[in-house]
């Protein structure tokens, strides 16, 4: 992937898979979607590759392993039971509030 934007410099680009880690203002981001996709990539057993230079935008090359065998389906049997406890504190980290709300609202009719 790739973009034309204001590109980063090597000391920016050396800290961006930080988690809480942004360039952003502050309430314009949490600082955690390139860690989140770091970790994925690399529990898939892949690495990325960023290349940027100020003024020219930056690139992102993600390379997975290859896999030659189709997955096998599995069948996952869930048990609905209705959930015990509702005097927990759960802290909802999210900076789209749409999304936080709709966390909200499906952990509070959960209990």
């Amino acid at each position: 992937m790739s973009d034309t934007g204001i590109g980063m410099d090597e000391a920016t680009i050396g800290r961006i898979f930080e988690p809480f880690f942004t360039t952003k203002s502050a309430g314009d981001g949490t600082g955690l979607g390139l860690a989140v996709v770091y970790g994925i990539i690399r529990q898939s057993g892949g690495h990325v590759v960023v290349r940027s230079e100020p003024g020219k935008g930056t690139t992102f090359d993600i390379y997975l392993p290859r896999v030659d065998d189709a997955p096998t389906p599995t069948v996952a049997r869930r048990l609905r039971t209705k959930a015990s406890g509702g005097s927990e504190t759960i802290l909802v980290a999210e900076d789209e509030d749409l999304v936080r709300r709709l966390l909200k609202t499906t952990l509070t009719s959960g209990g």
